[in-house]
Parts: C-alpha cells; structure tokens; sequence
C-alpha cells in the first residue's frame, strides 16, 4: 500500500509540476536576429512498476500521464490502480530488484507485459492496453478503448489467460 501512496504522490507532484508551470509569465519575446525557439519537450510522464509471485513470475506494468490534462491523468491513475490492485489479488507485489534485461532469456517462470495507455492498441479511439506473457505461444493481445468502464476487467482477463498459457509453454 505504501507504493500506491507513493505511485499517487509522483502523479500528483507530476501534474502539479505542470499546472504550475502553465502559471509561468510567458518570457519576454526573442531579438529577430536569434533562432526560433526548440520545440515544447514531450510532456509524457511513463511509470513502470516490476511485480513478481511467490513462483518468480514477472509483469511489467506500464503506464503514462500526459501531464497536460488533470482529469485524463486521474483517469489514467484510477486504471493503473484498478490493474495494480487486480495483480495483487492474484498475488504479484512490486519487486525494485527485477529488471527487463534479461526478460528475453527462456526461464521456467513466466515474464508478462501490461503496457496501459498505449495509443497503437486504441484502435483509433483513443488509448488501449497491450497484453502478453513469454512463452504463452500467442503474440499480444489489445484491449481498447481505455476509457470503457470494464477496461480493468478486461486487461486482467486477458492477463490471466496469458499467465496461464505462459505456464503450460514453461513446462514444457
């Protein structure tokens, strides 16, 4: 519970960041003679988290925040806790000592992705999520749109079928 405070607690410092730079005077305009200005740096803001089972199991879970729309952002948040707390109940707790380095190695446990928020995976509705386990024998699975009220449900869905495939691709 500890890293959903602080998971929340980045989201808000992150928008907050924001909003108050919005609040900035703008700058005093350039001379003529000097270059036009770079363009805006790109606001998105990614979070990952690594969680493993009591079996060694892995996800990465993926999400990012735009940082320029609250309301989308909170939105954003809402799903990766519906997600996290999802994991949890099936008995995955962050763990900082995993790393992706080493995830395309063949291991006897299995090594999901959840990416959240992915705009390929939207179908051109907006955002959707990308769901896959190694060694599952099946490629990706999109979830969208993210904005449906059962998108959560959906993406544990799809997770848990692909843990699950992931397994019995382990034993053999």
């Amino acid at each position: 519970m500890r890293w959903i405070n602080l998971a929340l607690a980045f989201a808000v410092a992150a928008v907050g960041n924001a909003t108050f730079a919005q609040k900035k005077p703008a700058p005093a305009a350039a001379p003529a003679a000097t270059a036009a200005p770079a363009a805006p740096a790109d606001r998105n803001a990614p979070l990952y988290f690594y969680l493993a089972d009591g079996a060694g199991n892995r996800v990465l879970l993926q999400t990012q925040f735009a940082l320029n729309n609250l309301d989308a952002d909170t939105r954003v948040l809402r799903r990766f806790y519906g997600v996290l707390g999802g994991l949890e109940q099936k008995g995955f707790r962050k763990n900082d000592k995993i790393t992706i380095a080493d995830w395309d190695k063949k291991e006897k446990y299995s090594k999901c992705y959840i990416y959240l928020e992915d705009e390929e995976s939207g179908k051109g509705k907006g955002t959707g999520a990308r769901v896959w386990c190694s060694e599952s024998g099946i490629s990706e699975a999109a979830v969208a749109p993210s904005e449906d009220a059962k998108h959560v449900d959906r993406v544990l869905e799809r997770f848990t079928f692909f843990l699950a495939k992931s397994r019995e691709g382990n034993k053999g």
